[in-house]
């Protein structure tokens, strides 16, 4: 896919090493664009610019950080059109120990 082209993400769960995953994505397709729940959107706009701890007698990284990617926020069920007759219906699911949940049916 060229850097050029469209590229949604659907985040369904949420973690440090997920953000570093996205922030990689953000930097190659600037027209990337997240689909969250409400809940992942808020932790996704906390930990989006935070770094982790430089390992004790090395310095602090200083890769760059793109902008946070628009995010389509998904607070009720919905439905997406994908081409080709394809549809990606998400549900927020949130539970206790996953919060951020969303569930996919087509």
């Amino acid at each position: 896919m060229p850097p050029d082209a469209a590229l949604k993400v659907v985040v369904g769960h949420l973690n440090p090493n997920r953000v570093a995953l996205l922030r990689q994505l953000a930097l190659r397709w600037p027209s990337l664009m997240l689909v969250a729940s409400n809940a992942g959107a808020r932790l996704l706009e906390e930990l989006w610019s935070q770094r982790r701890p430089a390992a004790p007698g090395t310095p602090p990284s200083e890769e760059p950080i793109p902008s946070l990617p628009p995010i389509d926020v998904v607070k009720q069920d919905v439905c997406r059109e994908l081409g080709d007759g394809h549809r990606l219906c998400l549900i927020p699911a949130p539970t206790p120990r996953w919060p951020l949940s969303l569930i996919h049916i087509s």
